[in-house]
């Protein structure tokens, strides 16, 4: 199933008390691409998916992919995992400012309330 979802924004603090910068969301959809999709990030099986793209749309970071046919669940929200190389704050707010993008998970809960769940792509 090709799919396409919100996968991070910076408009507000996620549920962590953290956010990305512009920068950090355009670090995400330059490092994408061929970035694996796990089911809670847990590597020790194997990925569910693969993405195949990503842009930056207003504030808010766009992919598209694919899940593979014996994936499960097939709904959820997306989102990056990654680690931070720096990062700032501001009023009680960590902004990551530079970060190197590891991989993707599929979650139920996310942490971001402002990314949205996979819906299939039919573009």
């Amino acid at each position: 199933m090709k799919f396409i979802a919100v996968a991070a924004s910076l408009t507000k603090p996620d549920s962590n008390g953290e956010a990305f910068s512009l920068e950090a969301l355009q670090q995400i959809t330059e490092q994408c691409k061929g970035k694996p999709i796990h089911v809670n990030f847990d590597t020790t099986k194997p990925p569910i998916g693969i993405v195949s793209s990503g842009k930056v749309i207003d504030d808010k970071v766009e992919i598209k992919g694919e899940l593979f046919p014996y994936a499960y669940p097939k709904n959820g929200f997306i989102v990056p995992g990654y680690s931070v190389e720096k990062s700032s704050t501001e009023n009680n707010v960590q902004i990551h400012t530079d970060i190197k993008l590891m991989d993707f998970g599929l979650t139920q809960m996310p942490s971001d309330r402002n990314i949205t769940e996979i819906k299939e792509d039919d573009t």
